[in-house]
């Protein structure tokens, strides 16, 4: 894929897993690439980064902001071609939150995105990467609300990468599944947000049995998938292993 004359807006690009692949998208050397964040860590990391990268304050629950987002990106680097929603929280006592940014957002913003992007609206198509986690392959009584948003990010890229909908717009949609990455997500274990006394002991011992990853490790991962991905394909990369495809275990209603 050449990178050298699209233009991504990342959500959550301010730091973690959203950094790298911004930093991964620079090395492919892209026309631009803006960062919606609510971190205001954002305006010094675009600094950094030069004159390619655009910071743009952003609530992805917000549909005005990240609609003025996507604006300002369009006039800047002059279109839109890829959208990566990468945006999301742990689940800690505000679990409702978590469901808004981590599912409702991803959804709003991929129709957002989409709209601009639609050949059978004028555009000219493109692409949507959605980061989900292992976690949303998995059950896991620690995490079952950002189990479950993650889970749905997986589903909703599958139902959104059929052929149905690539054949009308030309936008291609991808998701990865990275398992414990070392990022604020990882490090900032956050109250648990059960009545169940022993739940944060089981937080940290769950985590002392993993392998932690890198973020370059996912970051590279993330521009092999762009690179070969198949639509509505389903990316886990994990333990430091190899990426590989998760399979869906149902077949399409409706092509």
């Amino acid at each position: 894929m050449d990178f050298s004359d699209k233009v991504a807006l990342v959500t959550g690009g301010a730091s973690g897993l959203g950094l790298e692949c911004v930093k991964c998208l620079l090395k492919q050397n892209i026309k631009g690439v803006t960062i919606a964040d609510l971190n205001p860590s954002g305006i010094e990391v675009a600094k950094e980064l030069g004159s390619k990268v655009l910071f743009t304050k952003v609530d992805v629950t917000d549909e005005k902001q990240f609609q003025e987002c996507m604006k300002n990106s369009m006039e800047t680097f002059g279109g839109l071609d890829i959208l990566v929603n990468n945006a999301g929280i742990s689940c800690g006592v505000n679990w409702e939150k978590a469901i808004s940014v981590n599912a409702t957002a991803v959804a709003r913003c991929t129709f957002l995105a989409m709209e601009v992007m639609r050949k059978d609206m004028g555009g000219n198509g493109g692409m949507i990467v959605n980061t989900s986690s292992i976690l949303g392959l998995r059950s896991t009584c620690i995490a079952p609300i950002y189990a479950a948003t993650k889970s749905f990010v997986v589903s909703f890229t599958r139902s959104m990468g059929t052929d149905y909908f690539h054949k009308k717009t030309g936008v291609k949609v991808l998701c990865i599944a990275p398992g414990f990455t070392i990022t604020p997500l990882t490090t900032d274990v956050p109250e648990p947000y059960t009545n169940f006394e022993d739940m944060q002991d089981n937080v940290l011992n769950v985590l002392k049995k993993q392998i932690f990853q890198q973020p370059d490790v996912v970051g590279q991962a993330f521009i092999d998938v762009m690179n070969s991905g198949k639509n509505g394909s389903v990316w886990v990369i994990r333990d430091n292993l190899p990426l590989y495809e998760q399979e869906p275990q149902f077949e399409n209603l409706v092509d």
